[in-house]
């Protein structure tokens, strides 16, 4: 009776065990959502992409005049260039836009964005982008503190769009988001197209949402540590080099002394954006996808952003107004619905129900083994001095 009693409570441990375990690997978890007002306010990083062959210098061979409209011959020749050389041919940003930043309630106290930290280009096959306020090279946080103070945090940033020739280019794409984050395509992030006209007003508001995955997964690779996103994506570059020996030009380039030519499979007049998508290393996803499949970032931004016209004025440049949130920010805390350290006490609270397992119990019987091992032990040298004995008479008699 009593083994068939001891089979039943085995069978009830193995099923709850495995109930148990099967919550633990499954690896879910419980999501809270918090509304808070940061204390300290920063800047996001933006980024404004043109059409790259409207960029272009108004001295060089390969510049517009200003009634010609970008064709496919243009473009292909300019990417016939190496990425070194097509920078030489690019405006610097002062020729393009000029930005500054200041609080609401103090707008004629206006400061350059370039006072925080240099504007950035980076290039594609089709586009130049700027990216405003990038933190990249390891900048300190402190550099990009926007306000002290939550409570008044309503910061105005003001980009001038100033180059006239930019009407060839039928929009500009312009994004907000995580300042330590590198841009390697406009499927990246939310891109919103902005067509430019220099009568028109726009303004961006944005607000931010952090989430804070309450478990640690280190991501790094190198001596740099990045992003599941940037690891996916430089993956893809990588692979695509090797395997053509060029830059894919549908990805945005850092590195502006690269000897590479863009790989320039097709040429559109207009951008399209499905079309492109095919020269994104789709290929490459899967390998790609399990290369980087470690790195999840632990704390992540995002900005969800609204572009408003404002109304047509008479101006030599076209204005867009980006107002910083004053609403709380969407803060999302995940948390592993069980903890390692959960489990085992779970674990432990079975072997107690089940079979009376606890270490007061264990300690008693290891007690229990290091007695009785200890008694054979002397048991065992006894009866080996027994049988030297012996042998030793055995011979004395012999001889």
């Amino acid at each position: 009776m009593e083994f068939i009693f001891r089979i039943i409570c085995l069978l009830l441990f193995i099923y709850q065990f495995y109930k148990l375990s099967s919550i633990y690997f499954s690896y879910k978890t419980t999501t809270n959502v918090v509304y808070e007002l940061e204390k300290i306010v920063s800047f996001p990083a933006i980024t404004i992409c043109f059409d790259k062959f409207a960029l272009v210098k108004n001295d060089s061979e390969y510049s517009l005049t200003n009634n010609e409209t970008i064709n496919d011959e243009k473009r292909f020749n300019f990417n016939n260039q190496t990425i070194r050389e097509q920078i030489q041919h690019i405006m610097g940003v002062n020729k393009i836009l000029d930005c500054y930043f200041a609080e609401k309630n103090n707008i004629y106290k206006m400061e350059k964005c370039d006072t925080i930290t240099d504007i950035r280009l980076s290039i594609s096959g089709i586009l130049g982008c700027f990216h405003i306020f990038s933190q990249l090279n390891g900048e300190s946080d402190k550099k990009f503190i926007a306000n002290n103070n939550s409570i008044n945090s309503n910061v105005l940033i003001a980009l001038r769009i100033k180059y006239k020739k930019l009407n060839n280019s039928e929009n500009i794409y312009i994004s907000i988001h995580n300042r330590k984050e590198r841009i390697y395509s406009l499927f990246q992030y939310d891109f919103k197209p902005i067509k430019v006209n220099f009568m028109e007003e726009n303004k961006i508001h944005f607000r931010k949402i952090k989430i804070n995955q309450k478990y640690n997964r280190f991501v790094k690779s190198g001596d740099e540590l990045q992003t599941r996103y940037e690891c996916i994506y430089k993956c893809k570059i990588d692979n695509i080099i090797k395997m053509t020996n060029s830059y894919p030009f549908i990805y945005f380039t850092y590195n502006l002394n690269r000897s590479l030519k863009f790989n320039v499979k097709k040429i559109y007049t207009k951008l399209d954006l499905p079309k492109l998508d095919h020269y994104s290393g789709e290929v490459f996803s899967d390998i790609c996808g399990i290369y980087c499949d470690s790195m999840i970032e632990t704390n992540q931004e995002f900005y969800l952003f609204q572009v408003q016209k404002l109304g047509t004025f008479a101006m030599d440049y076209h204005p867009i107004f980006i107002e910083f949130p004053t609403e709380p920010v969407t803060i999302y805390e995940i948390y592993p619905k069980m903890y390692f350290e959960e489990y085992l006490c779970f674990v432990a609270s079975l072997l107690s129900l089940w079979f009376g397992f606890s270490f007061v119990n264990c300690y008693k019987y290891f007690i229990l083994m290091y007695k009785t091992l200890k008694i054979y032990k002397s048991k065992n040298m006894t009866t080996n001095k027994l049988v030297l004995i012996k042998l030793r008479l055995t011979n004395r008699h012999q001889n």
